[in-house]
């Protein structure tokens, strides 16, 4: 069945289309399979289904490029995943729950940075094959890390280079659609730490080269300078928070490493949160100190980083600390407010550049002839007003309306 979609406007969010009034969207069998304005989609699709949008703005469906989907988003999501850690059922009914948070956002895709079993996979699965409503699934499975170090809890710790290779080969047998690795240490294990580097460059380098071979995207966890230097050699696909803290613990930019970052083609995901507009009185008391000099120096770096032209995706890092898959837009604001990006750079972020940061930039992230019909309806022009929670309207999904003013359509 041919579906037509009609909206106030579109934006398709393909780097160079203006803003297309009165036009719509023709779908068939998930696929985008014409724009055109309204009165010519009808003349030449006679007998198509509609759907109109009067009041609405489309765009491309968001993509939030860093979440944690079996992360529980609340006070303490550490002690939520040590308590389910031999409970699959229960991950599996929480990756569900924040699957459908994310949709009623207008995520329509997201990349899954970490869990601590397969459960992704099934969900992943069943979503792409129409089996549940959701958005589309990027995962890693389990990421990899060293004996007791960061995110140990999800149950991937691989020491040397010859298992690197051999738990390489493994977790993409069982189904990861790219590889994760904690070069450095993180703010969320006890006993490990962002200044920490983990892994030598022979056993990243060997590990990258078994996903490379596979022609699989790899990801690396990075806050401290030595990782990111040694995650830049190695050829990794995207870097996650890029925080360039020295030995010392301080933030240190340094350009060279950006620059090659930038001619490698490498994207950036810094995965700003939505938590980073908590009041720092929702943090321990001991750790607000930190708290607040780490969140200024991130968004410092991470205007350092953006002005040495490397690409940067959106991504929220959802599941950890207070951080909720249903804030979604409220972190794009994020980028507003603290790196004064224009409204295009940040709703290229979240479309455009993520969907390359997925490995998706054939199939998703702008509104173009042959690509995903994965939509979202706004009751806002994003170009002159950053969208809230409640005025995303409408969702699509491979052209089937999967939300509708705040509710779920199936």
């Amino acid at each position: 069945m041919i579906r037509i979609i009609h909206a106030r406007a579109i934006l398709p969010m393909d780097g160079h289309s203006p803003v297309l009034e009165d036009h719509s969207l023709v779908c068939e069998n998930g696929t985008l399979l014409d724009i055109l304005p309204a009165r010519e989609a009808e003349a030449k699709y006679p007998g198509a289904e509609h759907e109109d949008w009067p009041d609405a703005f489309a765009m491309p469906g968001f993509i939030d490029a860093h979440v944690h989907l079996a992360f529980s988003g609340g006070e303490d999501p550490l002690g939520d995943i040590l308590r389910e850690k031999d409970q699959p059922d229960l991950r599996t009914l929480r990756i569900l729950k924040n699957c459908r948070a994310s949709l009623l956002a207008g995520v329509t895709t997201v990349r899954d940075c970490g869990a601590a079993g397969n459960e992704i996979f099934s969900v992943r699965d069943a979503i792409r094959s129409g089996f549940l409503p959701g958005p589309d699934i990027v995962a890693c499975g389990r990421p990899f890390t060293v004996t007791g170090g960061h995110c140990w809890f999800l149950n991937q710790e691989v020491d040397g280079e010859e298992a690197m290779r051999q738990q390489a080969r493994q977790t993409l047998k069982d189904g990861a659609d790219f590889l994760k690795i904690m070069i450095s240490g993180g703010n969320m294990t006890p006993g490990s730490g962002s200044g920490v580097l983990q892994y030598s460059a022979g056993e990243v380098g060997a590990w990258a080269k078994e996903a490379a071979m596979r022609g699989k995207m790899t990801a690396a966890h990075v806050h401290s300078i030595d990782s990111i230097r040694e995650a830049t050699e190695a050829g990794i696909s995207t870097l996650e928070h890029v925080s360039f803290m020295n030995r010392n613990g301080v933030a240190e930019f340094v350009p060279e490493l950006a620059e090659a970052m930038a001619k490698n083609g490498t994207i950036f995901c810094p995965a700003f949160s939505a938590s980073y507009r908590t009041a720092l009185e929702n943090f321990p008391e001991a750790r607000r100190p930190f708290w607040k000099a780490f969140r200024a120096s991130r968004m410092a770096i991470t205007r350092s980083i953006l002005d040495s032209g490397v690409p940067m995706a959106m991504g929220t890092d959802a599941g950890c600390h207070l951080t909720r898959f249903e804030d979604f837009v409220l972190s794009l604001g994020i980028l507003k407010e603290h790196l004064d990006l224009s409204h295009a750079a940040i709703l290229a972020s979240a479309t455009r550049v993520a969907a390359a940061c997925c490995g998706m930039a054939d199939s998703k992230g702008s509104l173009e002839k042959g690509k995903d019909a994965d939509v979202v309806m706004l009751n806002v022009n994003p170009l002159e007003s950053l969208p809230s929670p409640e005025q995303v309207v409408g969702v699509y999904t491979r052209g089937r309306l999967a939300v509708r003013n705040g509710c779920l359509t199936a």
